[in-house]
């Protein structure tokens, strides 16, 4: 684990290789997941395989804010040929973002509709770039140590510079759906609200924000016209991320402690069909 505190232009492999707890691991060992699942994937970190849904994510993110891995576009149809899929195994064991032709311009068609996107805000409105946005720092990873004395870790997409003013920490997402009620079911899903809340607890627990600082998601539909949305969860929402963390931070420390990572529930545990087709039947 790296020293407290701000660390930027930290490779992308190094950073998930450390051990301190990070976002995605507090969503493991939370419901719908367990411990057991979280001790499986972080001994176990060749399950965690890339994907093509991750490799287009990565370019998305690459291209968005200028920093990354190098993007790697492969000059075929699909990953069907030997040697297509020969071409993208070198550039990820290379550590590069391999993307289809197609995939990348795709990608890149989604980038210049955002680039322009602008938010209304009072009476104004203001393009995401650089209004957002703002002067600052791509992909920065910090380190703390939280108060039941777990080693944690975050990296923001983008880190503004504060100058004075309240810190407003943005967060890209590709969606299926960018409308914000469709938003907020993959939200929960999705454990955005332990995100933010991971991201902004870390960020305070080194002094580089107070309870002032905000956590918004750009996020952005990945069908034409990607259309893109800017989002905060609400109050009872962070609240919620804010709870599930307290727990994950608990039930890490309480593992850790007894070396026991348990599964989902102790002895036989109760469960019940959905109330809806519960309700249908009895209406039968």
């Amino acid at each position: 684990m790296r020293p407290a505190g701000l660390h930027l232009d930290v490779p992308h492999d190094e950073y998930h290789a450390d051990p301190a707890l990070s976002s995605s691991g507090v969503k493991l060992l939370t419901k719908p997941s367990c411990p057991a699942k979280f001790r499986y994937a972080m001994d176990h970190p060749e399950s965690r395989k890339p994907t093509e849904a991750m490799d287009r994510g990565q370019a998305y993110h690459t291209l968005v804010f200028g920093a990354g891995p190098e993007i790697v576009i492969c000059d075929y149809d699909s990953w069907r040929s030997a040697a297509a899929r020969d071409e993208r195994d070198e550039a990820r064991a290379a550590g590069n973002v391999p993307l289809l032709r197609d995939d990348y311009l795709e990608v890149r068609d989604m980038v210049q509709v955002l680039l322009a996107y602008e938010f209304e805000a009072g009476d104004k409105m203001h393009p995401v770039f650089p209004d957002l946005i703002g002067e600052g720092h791509a992909e920065v990873s910090f380190w703390w140590t939280d108060l039941y004395g777990v080693e944690c870790r975050g990296r923001v997409d983008w880190l503004p510079l504060r100058k004075g003013q309240r810190l407003i920490v943005p967060d890209l997402k590709s969606a299926r759906s960018a409308e914000p009620t469709e938003f907020g079911k993959a939200a929960m899903d999705l454990h955005y609200a332990q995100q933010a809340d991971w991201y902004l607890r870390g960020l305070r627990a080194i002094g580089e924000a107070d309870e002032r600082a905000a956590f918004v998601f750009i996020a952005q539909e990945t069908t034409p016209p990607y259309v893109p949305q800017v989002i905060q969860l609400n109050a009872d929402s962070m609240r919620a991320g804010e709870v599930l963390n307290d727990l994950a931070l608990e039930t890490y420390a309480r593992c850790v402690e007894t070396n026991t990572w348990p599964g989902y529930e102790p002895g036989i545990a109760l469960a019940s069909l959905p109330g809806w087709y519960l309700n249908k039947i009895e209406s039968e």
